[in-house]
């Protein structure tokens, strides 16, 4: 006689702490994403079995990445002989109450089992764009599709991406041939852009016994709003200031807030964890064969 049990990695353990990651939609402020951080921090302090939490606006723990419409929560659990629930209970019922807070997307998860494997527990994995199309509207599409049919297979649960690329955003294109008729550079001009707008650090210098930093910027005025950075100037190379407006236009595009890939492709990430019962060797054949159906060549 003999028998076998499924294959897999190490399992979760109740590490008296949970993750929870907020995403508001493209182009919220940072003020509505704290918003909602604070509200969802009160609604977990009130969940028998949570000692703290602490809340985070702008930046995403997941993936380690920061945006004006990210947030993390950190939700501290009292001691296990204090509390009858385990943490994938209280994250059950984190997950009921946070569907009456309208206007983001909240996902709940544990950390890894071995520190050092990923941010969370569960799987992690990239939907690559091997036909090279560069088309990141369509990759997303295909991604959240890819998470639709994911979410369906009994072996997986809290399948989500956080990939998007419907932020709002403005495009300065540049035209060479008036560029170089004006004397000007687009190396030049382009770190020029990046020293005014983004500032950068030139020198240090000491006085009353204390180091300053020498930091080279346009004042807040001049920068105020986006089509101001057409009414900044560049030095060509007859050391004459030419305005940006002069070879630069802008205009407002839909795109990526960062731009990920892997082995030179463009990639979405997408994460999740074996649904209850089943083991992670499991949920990577589900995951496969859901690949190999809905986007054959796809995936890695």
């Amino acid at each position: 006689m003999s028998g076998s049990v499924p294959s897999g990695f190490i399992p979760n353990e109740d590490q008296g702490m949970i993750y929870a990651i907020i995403q508001t939609p493209p182009g919220s402020s940072l003020e509505r994403t704290n918003e909602i951080s604070e509200r969802l921090e009160r609604i977990a302090e009130e969940v028998d079995g949570v000692k703290s939490v602490s809340a985070l606006a702008g930046y995403e723990i997941l993936t380690e990445g920061t945006g004006a419409n990210s947030g993390t929560c950190l939700i501290n659990l009292k001691d296990w002989a204090d509390r009858k629930e385990s943490a994938q209970e209280i994250i059950e019922q984190l997950e009921e109450k946070a569907k009456n807070i309208p206007g983001a997307v909240i996902e709940f998860f544990q950390p890894p089992a071995v520190p050092g494997y990923g941010a969370a527990g569960g799987f992690e994995l990239r939907l690559l764009d091997k036909a090279g199309s560069g088309d990141y509207k369509k990759m997303e599409t295909v991604s959240r599709d890819f998470v639709k049919e994911l979410n369906k297979r009994k072996e997986l649960s809290s399948v989500f991406t956080f990939y998007s690329a419907s932020f709002p955003q403005y495009m300065l294109r540049v035209d060479n041939d008036l560029a170089q008729q004006k004397g000007v550079t687009i190396d030049n001009a382009m770190n020029t852009l990046s020293t005014l707008i983004g500032s950068n650090y030139e020198t240090s210098f000491i006085k009353f016994d204390r180091q300053y930093k020498v930091i080279v910027q346009a004042l807040p005025q001049y920068r105020a709003l986006p089509d101001d950075i057409l009414k900044l100037y560049v030095k060509n190379d007859h050391d004459e200031m030419v305005p940006f407006s002069a070879f630069m236009k802008m205009e407002k595009v839909y795109g990526l807030s960062e731009i990920t890939r892997h082995n030179m492709y463009n990639a979405s990430e997408i994460s999740g964890a074996a649904a209850p019962g089943y083991s992670s060797g499991e949920a990577i054949n589900a995951i496969n064969e859901v690949a190999k159906s809905r986007c054959p060549g796809a995936l890695a």
